[in-house]
C-alpha cells in the first residue's frame, strides 16, 4: 500500500492510500467536531439530514437513482467517536474503475456526490429543510431511546457520566433523547454553517487510483468548501486527580444486576498501544481472558464479563452482568485479577493467546478499505504514524513486563451498580 497525506486547504487533510488489493474503492469525509454537551444531538443529526437530499438530487429516491446508475455504489452518513473528538459525515464504497467498462470514472462522480451532499444539501429558502430534520430527529430520539433500554449498554453509559464529570467524555455522543426532538431547522442551519467554516477535515480514499487523479477529483467536488476561519479543535482541559475508589448504587427496573468498573491510566507514549490492546485481550478482551475464564467459567461470579480501554482517553471500564447480591465479590474478583497481572503471574501460554488475537486482529484490518482508513484516521488525530501491518508485528512482540507494567498503571476509580428496585 502507497499512502500519501495532503493538505488541501488550511486545516484540510486528503489522506490516499493506492492498492490494487480490493474489487471497490472507499472515499469518506469527516468533519472533527469537540463533543460537547450542548452540541451532542446536534452533530448526531446533521450527517443524516445532509443525506436526505442535495440540490440537484432532492429526496431519496432522486439520490437512490444516482447512486444506482454508479453501478450500486454506497454512500452513507456516519459518526465515530474518538475521546473528546467526535467525526462526523460521510462514508462511500464503490466499484473500483478498473473493473468498470468503458472510460467510467465512478471515482470522480462518487466524491462529487459526496461534495455536493456536504456543501450544496436540499433547503428551502436557504434554510435546511424542515420535514428532513423533523423526521431525522424522530430518528435520533428513537435511537436514543434504544440505546436507554439496553440495561448493559446504559449501565455504562451511566457510568461513563459519573466517573466523567465535567469532563467532555462523560457527554453522551447522541445527546438526549428529548433534545434530538426540540432541534429545528434554523438553529441548525446556522450550526451547519459554523461547523462547515471552523472544523479540520479528514477525507480518505482507499483503491487503485494514483494519488494526484484522487487529489483533483477532490479538490474539483470540495472547492467550494468555505474558508478564512481558523480549523482547529480546542485543547482539553487537565484531567483530575482521584486518588480514591467511589462507589456509586442506582436503581431501576431490571432482572439482572450490571457492574461497571472506571480505571485511569497514565501511559509515557502512545507508540505502546498495541501492549496496551494486548494487555486488554489477556485481561477481559475475549473468550480466553482471564476475566471470562475465571470469574465467568470457573466461578461463575456473573453471565458476561468483559474489559475495553479507550486508546484516546486512557481509560478503561470493565463490565459484568451479574446477581444482586454479588457485586462485592465480583469486584474484588476483578480487582485482583488485574493485581495478578501487576506482579506478573502471566503464563507463556495465555500471553502468546493474546499476542495472537490482537495481532490477527490488526491484520483483518488490511482486507477492509474501511478498516484501513478508520485507522489512518485515529492516527492522523494522535499524530502517530505506523500502520496496521507494523501494529501487528509490535503486538507479537509484547512481553509478560510490559503487560504487568500497564496493569499496575490502571487505577480504579468508580464502581457503579446498577441493580433492581426489590428483593431478588
Amino acid at each position: 500500500m502507497e499512502e500519501l497525506a495532503r493538505e488541501l486547504f488550511p486545516g484540510v487533510r486528503l489522506t490516499t492510500i493506492r492498492t490494487d488489493k480490493f474489487h471497490s474503492g472507499y472515499f469518506s469525509v469527516h468533519l472533527l467536531r469537540p463533543l460537547r454537551a450542548g452540541d451532542a444531538s446536534r452533530n448526531a443529526l446533521l450527517p443524516s439530514v445532509l443525506r436526505r437530499g442535495t440540490r440537484t438530487l432532492p429526496d431519496q429516491t432522486k439520490i437512490a437513482d444516482a447512486l444506482d446508475s454508479l453501478y450500486g455504489s454506497s454512500l452513507e452518513p456516519g459518526m465515530r467517536q474518538m475521546g473528546e473528538t467526535l467525526a462526523i459525515g460521510f462514508q462511500a464504497a464503490f466499484p473500483d474503475d478498473r473493473f468498470l467498462p468503458g472510460a467510467a470514472d465512478c471515482l470522480s462522480r462518487v466524491v462529487a456526490l459526496g461534495g455536493e451532499m456536504l456543501l450544496d444539501p436540499a433547503t428551502r429558502g436557504g434554510l435546511l429543510r424542515d420535514d428532513y430534520v423533523r423526521s431525522e430527529g424522530q430518528n435520533l430520539h428513537d435511537r436514543i431511546e434504544a440505546a436507554v433500554n439496553n440495561k448493559r449498554g446504559y449501565a455504562a453509559l451511566r457510568a461513563r457520566e459519573l466517573m466523567f464529570q465535567g469532563e467532555a467524555y462523560g457527554v453522551f455522543p447522541l445527546g438526549k433523547a428529548e433534545e434530538a426532538l426540540r432541534i429545528r431547522y434554523q438553529p441548525l442551519t446556522k450550526y451547519y454553517r459554523e461547523a462547515l467554516r471552523t472544523s479540520p477535515m479528514e477525507l480518505f480514499y482507499c483503491g487503485s487510483a494514483g494519488h494526484e487523479r484522487v487529489e483533483e477529483a477532490v479538490r474539483r467536488a470540495f472547492m467550494t468548501l468555505p474558508g478564512g476561519s481558523a480549523r482547529a479543535l480546542p485543547e482539553t482541559g487537565p484531567e483530575p486527580e482521584n486518588s480514591e475508589l467511589r462507589h456509586v448504587t442506582e436503581e431501576m427496573d431490571v432482572e439482572q444486576g450490571n457492574l461497571v468498573l472506571g480505571f485511569r491510566y497514565k501511559r509515557s507514549g502512545r507508540a505502546d498501544y498495541p501492549a496496551l490492546a494486548v494487555f486488554n485481550e489477556l485481561f477481559g478482551g475475549g473468550d480466553a481472558s482471564r476475566l471470562f475464564l475465571e470469574l465467568r467459567e470457573k466461578r461463575s461470579l456473573c453471565y458476561a464479563v468483559d474489559s475495553g480501554v479507550e486508546r484516546y482517553k486512557e481509560c478503561m471500564m470493565v463490565t459484568a452482568g451479574i446477581d444482586f447480591d454479588r457485586r462485592e465479590e465480583t469486584e474484588e474478583a476483578i480487582l485482583r485479577e488485574l493485581a495478578e497481572l501487576a506482579r506478573g503471574n502471566i503464563s507463556p501460554e495465555e500471553l502468546e493467546t493474546a499476542r495472537r488475537s490482537v495481532s490477527s486482529g490488526y491484520l483483518e484490518g488490511l482486507d477492509s478499505p474501511s478498516a484501513v482508513c478508520a485507522f489512518r484516521l485515529g492516527q492522523n488525530l494522535l499524530g502517530s504514524g505506523g500502520d496496521l501491518r507494523q501494529y501487528a508485528a509490535l503486538a507479537a512482540e509484547v512481553r509478560a513486563e510490559d503487560v504487568a507494567r500497564i496493569a499496575s498503571e490502571m487505577k480504579p476509580e468508580l464502581s457503579y451498580f446498577l441493580r433492581g428496585g426489590g428483593e431478588e
